[in-house]
């Protein structure tokens, strides 16, 4: 019988590994987006109201979008434009 252990703990290093890397890409990746997003904010000249307007929108966006692909029921977003960063209301979503 051999001894699988080595190769094992070996698998394991390399996946934690991996992982970590991942996150810490996934990271720089968000801090980019971040950084990009603010760059544009302050190139058009937004408000700080016109910005939290903008990312309520988003917010309600991606609840739209989790709570179709769960197969929950979807609730009225915040404000009408959300509907147009997920392909638009479908019947039976939110009040219409």
């Amino acid at each position: 019988m051999r001894c699988y252990t080595g190769t094992f703990i070996a698998q394991s290093r390399a996946s934690v590994a991996l992982a970590r890397e991942q996150i810490r890409l996934n990271d720089e990746t968000e801090a980019a987006r971040r950084a990009a997003r603010v760059a544009w904010y302050n190139a058009v000249g937004a408000t700080v109201e016109e910005v939290e307007i903008d990312l309520q929108i988003e917010e309600d966006a991606e609840r739209i979008r989790r709570a179709r692909q769960a197969g929950y029921p979807v609730e009225e977003p915040r404000w009408e434009a959300s509907w147009e960063h997920v392909g638009g209301r479908r019947e039976g979503e939110g009040n219409p």
